[in-house]
């Protein structure tokens, strides 16, 4: 357990240290167009999105993504907006991806209902 304890501490001490902006990131110091930039958060326009967030979903070698497209003291109208061009413009553009995977992770029951939702190809 000591030596568990001794990698933790170690693994956090270099992801601290493998971005400068970290720190400043958990303390809230940072602008949003900082937490962009540094890649803390995805934001831009739906193509902008939708590049950066196919780059991650391959690089990281993620299967199921949640959205936070509502944050802090967003207004409902932004928050909604948000939403529908996340559902219209950025996920049929990755709908592609793993489809050469076996998805063990959608509930039965669910599966019907996403696969009717894919877009026609």
């Amino acid at each position: 357990d000591y030596l568990k304890g001794v990698r933790s501490a170690k693994f956090e001490m270099e992801r601290q240290s493998a971005n400068p902006k970290r720190a400043k990131a958990y303390l809230a110091q940072l602008s949003f167009q900082e937490y962009n930039d540094a890649g803390f958060i995805m934001a831009g326009t739906p193509e902008t999105v939708r590049e950066r967030l196919r780059e991650t979903l391959q690089d990281l070698r993620v299967g199921q993504l949640i959205a936070t497209l509502h944050m802090g003291n967003l207004p409902e109208e932004v928050a909604n907006r948000n939403t529908e061009l996340f559902a219209t413009e950025v996920m049929p553009y990755l709908r592609d991806l793993w489809d050469d995977q076996e998805d063990r992770w959608t509930p039965v029951a669910s599966q019907p209902p996403i696969m009717q939702a894919q877009p026609a190809g």
